[in-house]
């Protein structure tokens, strides 16, 4: 391309408008202070501990997961963050 040509093109007006140039905003996770954990122990009938591990193994998480969800169901406050499978 000669430069006269490349002069004119260059003053030129898009025949488009140009699209706007997206930010490009990094994501941060923020996770919450971690609160100390404690262990709790309760003895419960063999068909009720089997059944807890089936429906972990069935829903891929961990026992620790059923059991949270299910306090959580009855109303004791678990935070979101803590009922996630913190294995993956």
């Amino acid at each position: 391309m000669s430069k006269q040509l490349e002069s004119i093109l260059g003053k030129a007006t898009r025949a488009t408008p140009e699209e706007p140039k997206e930010e490009k905003r990094k994501l941060e996770v923020v996770e919450p202070k971690a609160e100390p954990q404690k262990s709790i122990q309760a003895y419960v009938p063999e068909s009720v501990a089997r059944a807890v591990n089936i429906k972990a193994a069935e829903e891929g998480v961990t026992v620790r997961t059923i059991l949270l969800q299910g306090l959580n169901a009855i109303g004791i406050q678990v935070p979101v963050h803590e009922m996630r499978d913190r294995r993956k």
